[in-house]
């Protein structure tokens, strides 16, 4: 995958989250499974599972932007309003900030990269509407960066790290 980064190589470490980290990425790879994911794709996501939360759930999410409208954080994945929107998503985004959507949240996200690209779709994670048409704001470059350095490390761990309880850890 191209995150157009200028360095995949980041100083990261291995944290171990028990049983809950590891039921939790059941959950994530029997729906990223019910999609049909490819490897590359689940990798991905799973790094950028990472980033957001520590147990990987949604109510870990960043609430602190719940008052923001579209800037809002949704799901574990800090999915905001507009860019589940812009993904093709018809209904209520607020719908997806369930765990048990997690099936319908991925569905959405596969049609997001396909639509934007690997970069385009991270710039947008991270930096919204803005960080996607310029590629730079709210660390963009930082955040491809960190994606690619833990999707290095993920890939060169499969396909124990799909299952097991660690969680790849590296500061944005």
């Amino acid at each position: 995958m191209d995150f157009k980064a200028n360095n995949n190589n980041l100083p990261w470490s291995f944290g171990d989250y028990g049983p809950v980290m590891r039921a939790n990425k059941a959950n994530l790879v029997q729906a990223m499974d019910s999609n049909g994911l490819d490897e590359d794709t689940k990798c991905l996501f799973l790094s950028m599972a990472f980033i957001e939360t520590n147990d990987m759930t949604s109510a870990q999410r960043d609430a602190s932007k719940d008052q923001m409208g579209d800037s809002a954080n949704i799901s574990l994945f800090n999915l905001n309003p507009h860019m589940i929107k812009a993904m093709g998503y018809q209904g209520n985004p607020w719908d997806l900030n369930s765990d048990s959507q997690l099936p319908t949240l991925i569905g959405v996200m596969k049609q997001g990269l396909q639509k934007f690209g690997v970069e385009g779709y991270c710039n947008y994670v991270r930096g919204g509407s803005v960080g996607y048409q310029d590629h730079t704001s709210y660390d963009c470059i930082g955040y491809r960066n960190t994606i690619a350095t833990i999707y290095n490390v993920v890939k060169s761990n499969l396909p124990s790290i799909m299952t097991d309880s660690r969680r790849v850890q590296v500061v944005l």
